[in-house]
């Protein structure tokens, strides 16, 4: 893979996000403070953990050379220093997600994604999920936070259309 030198400064979080976040923060403020908490931080750690024993296995370095390695890539192009660590699913839908713990990367693929993708795919998709971690690790942790906030809100069947709306972006 080629080294390109990328400027990653101009990596903000878009106006609409931005919004959103000083949205929740003016407008709901307990709920704010609640989901900001250590107490529902440390619990999504456990639930993070769970998940990935039960429906997940870890991808060790010494099989999947060349998905560490697009993760290294990634991890140094956007100036994330955490650990990663990569599983697979069992589920057959091709994709990838990021489970976001603070300090350490951990991604998931979803179906046959790694036999199917080239190796610069591979970076793109790998870039995008880390682009989440960078997000979630900045700014105080507001977006991930926003994101705690608008998922948590979807549990509820009688959601308005803009929250779910709010939600996918």
């Amino acid at each position: 893979m080629n080294s390109i030198a990328l400027d990653i400064t101009c990596l903000t979080p878009l106006p609409y996000h931005q919004q959103v976040v000083d949205y929740l923060k003016t407008s709901e403020p307990a709920v704010w403070s609640w989901a900001s908490s250590l107490g529902v931080r440390q619990e999504h750690a456990q639930d993070v953990r769970a998940q990935l024993l039960r429906d997940t296995y870890r991808l060790s370095p010494e099989t999947h050379p060349d998905a560490y390695q697009a993760c290294e890539t990634a991890l140094r192009r956007l100036h994330i220093q955490a650990p990663a660590t990569l599983y697979q699913a069992g589920d057959g839908t091709m994709n990838a997600s990021l489970h976001y713990l603070a300090g350490e990367v951990h991604v998931v693929f979803y179906g046959p994604i790694l036999e199917r993708l080239d190796a610069q795919e591979l970076l793109a998709l790998l870039g995008h999920e880390l682009a989440h971690y960078r997000l979630w690790s900045e700014h105080d942790g507001d977006y991930l936070t926003a994101e705690r906030i608008l998922n948590h809100s979807l549990a509820d069947l009688h959601a308005p259309a803009s929250l779910v709306q709010t939600a996918r972006l």
